[in-house]
């Protein structure tokens, strides 16, 4: 009996000892994935990849806990995780992104964490300039309360189209002006956010917040980066997942105009609200950038110089000319003639001569 006693006591504690082993890896996991930094893509088709290959491995392995690795490459720096896809990337179906940008505005990245999706927009300077966020986890009642209070110097609502708008205007440290702007709203269920650095009037702020859906499948399914695509297949990918503007420089070297927004895959200019292109920097004309083509020497009868083109436009001229040396003779030489002496030009690869009359 005594032993029975002990093997059930034993038997207890290793139940515990198991339990508590469990209860502790289920801690160090859920405190691993919380912990996870978000993840950055450069462009919407790298999202939509990784949504496609992350859903095909949960598909295959009918898992969530089997650890694949998201690994990036931007600005020669290396954004690496290894996750059980702890963003819940493999829900998102759909994502939103502002319609329409201020002027000024280029795309930078995509910021991705289970809580949101985020667009962030910069500067030409890289300057962080706005973002707009899809809260993918708040309810729309937490996404409206408890936004007051928390050091904005204007606080107020806003109606715009039916949707209600909570606007903040945050102070700048060294002035009275205001910083930036934070505004938050619910649409279709679903609670936004947006931030933008500067003022604005609310018919800016209302043109920004308002945004476009894109799908995940779409991307998946009209575009594939080949270079092989046609003008019209390129035109169907931006009607259907935008435009991928970079800036154009578009001063001549001799010739000097404002930068502006160009699509990198069907070269559409970004225009504003009446289809006017957006101006964005002046640039002064570039001027020539040569590089030699042909060197001439000059000789007794004709110049020489360096004869250049221009790497930009193509543009031919000729520098450092010059002009020809005439000749340079050398000492009389005494002919069969007693009237005349004979001279010759004394430079290289000349063969020139002249009579002169004796003296």
């Amino acid at each position: 009996m005594k032993n029975l006693y002990i093997s059930y006591i034993m038997l207890i504690m290793l139940l515990l000892t198991a339990c508590s082993s469990q209860i502790y890896q289920e801690n160090e996991y859920r405190h691993f994935h919380e912990s996870y930094m978000p993840v950055t893509f450069t462009n919407e088709l790298e999202l939509a990849e990784k949504i496609s290959e992350i859903t095909s491995v949960n598909e295959s392995s009918m898992s969530s806990y089997n650890a694949f690795t998201i690994s990036q490459n931007r600005e020669n720096l290396e954004y690496v995780d290894v996750v059980a896809d702890v963003h819940d990337l493999s829900s998102i179906t759909e994502i939103f992104r502002p319609r329409k940008l201020m002027k000024g505005m280029i795309f930078s990245s995509i910021v991705v964490k289970k809580e949101y999706v985020n667009y962030q927009y910069i500067y030409a300077n890289n300057e962080v300039v706005a973002n707009f966020t899809w809260f993918r986890e708040m309810s729309p009642e937490v996404a409206m309360n408890g936004l007051y209070g928390r050091g904005a110097i204007i606080e107020r609502e806003a109606e715009h189209n039916g949707i209600r708008y909570i606007i903040l205007g945050w102070p700048d440290e060294s002035s009275e002006k205001i910083h930036s702007y934070s505004i938050r709203w619910v649409q279709d269920g679903k609670p936004f956010g947006v931030w933008i650095l500067g003022e604005h009037s609310d018919e800016e702020i209302f043109a920004f917040c308002d945004f476009e859906r894109v799908s995940i499948k779409d991307h998946i399914e009209s575009y594939d980066e080949n270079p092989l695509l046609s003008d019209s297949d390129l035109d169907n990918v931006c009607v259907k997942i935008g435009h991928l503007y970079i800036r154009a420089v578009n001063a001549t070297c001799s010739k000097g105009n404002f930068d502006t927004n160009v699509c990198s895959r069907c070269e559409a200019v970004e225009t504003d609200t009446n289809d006017k292109p957006i101006r964005y920097s002046w640039n002064s004309a570039l001027g020539h950038n040569y590089e030699v083509i042909k060197t001439t020497v000059a000789s007794c009868l004709s110049g020489g110089g360096e004869y250049v083109k221009c790497k930009r436009c193509g543009y031919e001229t000729i520098v450092n000319w010059y002009k020809a040396l005439g000749h340079s003779f050398g000492q009389p030489q005494s002919t069969d003639n007693p009237r005349w002496n004979i001279v010759y030009c004394e430079r290289e690869g000349c063969d020139h001569s002249k009579y002169r009359l004796r003296t």
